[in-house]
């Protein structure tokens, strides 16, 4: 199930940084709306009709479909423990050293492994309906938007049987959810404005 997590002062100054970081570099795609990305493609990626035709194959889709340019962060191109962050060389290493720390309060002691969406979509950018199913572990996803209620993360819940909409806020979030073969999670982004996105998948058993 989806958690929303409360952001204190120590991992709001690291991603205000990141931000600022991210904003002066110029990422290609930052305030140029795709126009290849029509509502009939955004519908077929996030739309629920799509989902129930699928969620039978759940490998299958462990990758969404992507619509639209990015850019991609490189906040670190490892793999590190909770135990040691330091000892190793990721790119922007102290942002590196900070956010590990900030996990580990979130998360909980680990494997840490950043995921591939350590990414800044551009508006009108979508990624369909996937489950991650082959990377299996705790995932925590530090979101931040240009504008309140123009972009967000929706999922399937299992319960319910219907998919639930998370609207991203002004500013920065952290969600943090399971990918579990058992229960997978279905979920899906889609954006009208720029959102960056720094995601770490967190293993307990190595």
């Amino acid at each position: 199930m989806l958690e929303t997590i409360k952001i204190d002062g120590d991992l709001q100054d690291v991603l205000n940084d990141i931000y600022k970081d991210i904003t002066s570099k110029k990422l290609k795609g930052l305030d140029n709306p795709n126009q290849s990305v029509t509502d009939e493609v955004v519908q077929q990626q996030t739309g629920v009709e799509y989902l129930r035709e699928n969620l039978h194959r759940p490998v299958q889709h462990d990758r969404g479909v992507l619509a639209g340019d990015l850019s991609v962060y490189n906040i670190a191109q490892t793999t590190w423990t909770s135990d040691d962050p330091t000892t190793y060389d990721p790119h922007n290493a102290s942002y590196t050293r900070r956010l590990v720390k900030q996990v580990v309060k979130i998360a909980g002691r680990g494997t840490i492994v950043p995921t591939a969406q350590h990414l800044l979509k551009a508006p009108r950018c979508v990624m369909g309906w996937h489950t991650n199913i082959t990377g299996p572990g705790k995932r925590v996803y530090m979101v931040h938007a240009d504008e309140s209620n123009k972009s967000y993360f929706k999922y399937f819940c299992s319960k319910t049987q219907e998919p639930v909409k998370c609207d991203d806020k002004k500013g920065w979030q952290v969600r943090m959810f399971d990918i579990n073969e058992e229960d997978p999670l279905w979920h899906c982004v889609y954006s009208e404005c720029n959102r960056i996105s720094l995601g770490f998948r967190i293993i307990y058993n190595l």
